[in-house]
């Protein structure tokens, strides 16, 4: 049995997923909606009141595997998820991982790392307890319910560009704001101001009050991009970054903002999926729907649809191959697979079986 643990943290198949009004007493917007399909939503005898945590989130942003095998910290990784899928919750953390279901063209039981754990900003408004600003569809990482009625204990990370984040805040919002689906069209954006940047490499200092700095915004080129709000000559009222914002003042002298850059677009895959499409040296195969994905004897996957599986060990004398499973770009997992289950893709397995 040793020979066949796996361990994905050796790969290299991974890719990148590889002020409002004051808050009003509500219920979780994200309530107990969604397929229910044989998941487990019995959250009770725990202490962390049950009741009022969600059962629908998505998965938050992040790198590296996020799925694992049990609860155990020494559990290995079995998985990776992609930014934005809907999972249901099948408990609540232990030792920062939770029980989650997976709903989709594979079907996943596993457990994944609480910092994944993720809803989607449904209307704007400023964190309570922080200095972090949130619009229309930015990730909170969701810590739990708040110990006031109607709230939820998130954590947000500034991103002062797309590729540049700060540090986390922890701090409260309305559950009504939040949800696992994307927000509607007509959600109302972050009021607009003048656009303007932090002068190119140079950190600036942003600031609560004049003697109190809240953090330091990076020297980046182009600088930080800034919706100034308020204008009072020497301080400027702003809202700095792309979302997950900073507000608060600055005292420099801004800069036009020239060109602004644009959300990157997610790469995506039609055919075989991103996962799957490095590592090529190993055979690729195709796997019908029905095929099982398993781990020590425990089924974690199930492929609702046609997929594929890289072939990266192979034992024939229990009948099974050591697989990386994947159906489209959302999930892909790390598991044993029936020989019997490979279908050969012209070029790929007909030529590695030869």
């Amino acid at each position: 049995m040793a020979q066949r643990i796996l361990c994905l943290a050796a790969l290299a198949l991974g890719v990148m997923a590889c002020g409002g009004p004051p808050p009003e007493t509500s219920s979780p917007a994200t309530g107990n909606g969604g397929e229910s399909g044989g998941v487990d939503t019995d959250l009770s005898g725990s202490a962390a009141d049950p009741e009022r945590w969600p059962r629908d989130f998505v998965a938050g942003p992040g790198t590296g595997p996020a799925l694992y095998l049990n609860d155990d910290p020494r559990s290995p990784a079995i998985g990776y998820i992609t930014e934005g899928v809907h999972f249901r919750i099948g408990g609540l953390p232990q030792n920062e991982r939770i029980p989650v279901r997976i709903r989709g063209a594979l079907k996943v039981r596993a457990w994944m790392s609480v910092s994944r754990l993720a809803l989607r900003v449904q209307q704007r408004g400023k964190i309570g307890g922080t200095e972090v600003y949130v619009g229309p569809g930015d990730y909170v990482r969701f810590v739990s319910p708040d110990a006031e009625e109607g709230l939820a204990r998130v954590e947000a990370m500034p991103r002062f560009s797309y590729d540049a984040m700060g540090a986390a805040a922890t701090g409260v919002y309305p559950f009504d704001r939040l949800s696992h689906e994307a927000p509607p069209a007509d959600a109302e954006a972050p009021a607009s101001g003048t656009t303007m940047r932090t002068p190119a490499n140079t950190e600036v200092a942003i600031y609560s009050s004049p003697d109190e700095v809240i953090t330091t915004l990076p020297a980046l080129d182009p600088g930080v991009r800034l919706e100034v709000l308020r204008d009072r000559g020497e301080w400027k009222g702003v809202r700095a970054g792309v979302g997950p914002y900073i507000v608060g003042y600055v005292n420099v002298d801004l800069v036009e903002p020239g060109e602004l850059e644009e959300p990157p677009t997610p790469p995506t895959s039609e055919d075989v999926p991103l996962r799957l499409q490095n590592q090529q040296q190993n055979p690729l195969w195709r796997l019908p729907a029905g095929t099982r994905v398993r781990f020590d004897d425990e089924t974690i996957g199930i492929l609702d649809e046609d997929g594929y599986g890289r072939e990266m060990n192979r034992y024939e004398s229990t009948g099974e191959v050591d697989m990386f499973v994947a159906a489209n770009d959302e999930v892909a997992l790390r598991g044993m697979v029936r020989i019997d289950d490979l279908q050969p893709i012209e070029g790929e397995g007909d030529a590695a079986a030869e």
